[in-house]
């Protein structure tokens, strides 16, 4: 267990270091550290390291840049689009076209929305 963990340190010290040549030195670290422990699950951590070596240093090249909040976005907008949260039961969301917009703001019944642009 204490391999395990110091090998999710060493792995954390490449996201902590101060520039990409600090990075570099910290994955040639848990690389050669991985090896020597020749447990199963650290051989394959630095064989997944090693393959995301360039993503990984990407990280520090572009100054901590990370397209994490936008794959976020994108799985938030699959999973509303899969389950629905709600949004399929109009009677909670006006009609579910136009009403949002026209409503100005306002909350709308089924009713408004019908009378005043499906009439």
């Amino acid at each position: 267990m204490a391999a395990a963990w110091q090998g999710k340190e060493l792995l954390r010290a490449v996201y902590a270091a101060p520039d990409l040549a600090a990075a570099s030195a910290a994955l040639d670290r848990l690389d050669r550290w991985c090896d020597g422990v020749q447990l199963l699950e650290l051989s394959r951590l630095a064989r997944t390291v090693r393959a995301w070596e360039a993503e990984i240093l990407a990280f520090h090249a572009t100054g901590g840049c990370s397209s994490g909040p936008t794959e976020a976005i994108n799985l938030l907008i699959k999973k509303v689009k899969r389950v629905g949260h709600g949004l399929r039961n109009f009677a909670n969301t006006g009609c579910g076209c136009c009403c949002t917009a026209a409503s100005g703001g306002r909350r709308t019944t089924p009713q408004d929305c019908e009378a005043a642009h499906h009439g």
